[in-house]
């Protein structure tokens, strides 16, 4: 066993030491992917939400109050972003986590999402999007989830999106890719 350890050592150290910071692959690292989601056109646009939970909720987690994944802004986000889309676009929502995680408001807010658009869908959770990020025009993400970052370091048009009833809490958010309001997000997806 000590034998191993040195030689896994060993093989580790000359690994490092053939690697500089110009041949090292930056790209975020992402673990658990079940599959690959291939998209059929390349008129597709990915939203990212988060996991959303009521006021009560927050408040006997955290000692103060995070309105950043209060299910009220988590709805009216999906709910603008669904509607906002135009029908020509198809529109995938990835999840932060599995469907067993969620609460059955959100659960139901996706159906009714599914029902009234036919090019709404739902992926998994663990779906790597990645290996085809040629087909997606544009992510929408709600403020401030990383996958903002993750996307537009690999190429891909990206945005943090609010509704215009909850300007208020970024006002003095200065990022040129937040948009706030249903006309400026469907002027960037022209």
């Amino acid at each position: 066993s000590e034998l191993l350890l040195k030689r896994n050592k060993k093989y580790l150290n000359k690994k490092l030491k053939d690697k500089n910071k110009n041949n090292l692959n930056l790209r975020p690292t992402f673990f658990g992917y079940k599959s690959k989601k291939k998209f059929s056109t390349n008129n597709n646009v990915v939203i990212f939400d988060t996991y959303p939970i009521k006021q009560i909720e927050s408040l006997q987690n955290l000692p103060s109050y995070n309105f950043y994944d209060d299910y009220l802004l988590v709805s009216s986000f999906l709910e603008e972003v669904v509607d906002i889309v135009p029908k020509n676009f198809n529109i995938y929502l990835k999840p932060k986590y599995s469907f067993l995680k969620h609460r059955n408001e959100y659960i139901n807010l996706l159906t009714k999402l599914k029902n009234k658009n036919k090019n709404f869908r739902i992926l998994d959770p663990y779906t790597d999007i990645l290996n085809d990020i040629k087909n997606i025009k544009m992510t929408i993400n709600i403020p401030f989830v990383s996958s903002y970052q993750i996307m537009k370091k690999v190429g891909i048009k990206s945005v943090y999106y609010c509704p215009k009833k909850f300007e208020y809490l970024f006002k003095d958010c200065k990022n040129i890719n937040f948009i706030i309001g249903k006309e400026r997000l469907l002027s960037k997806l022209n």
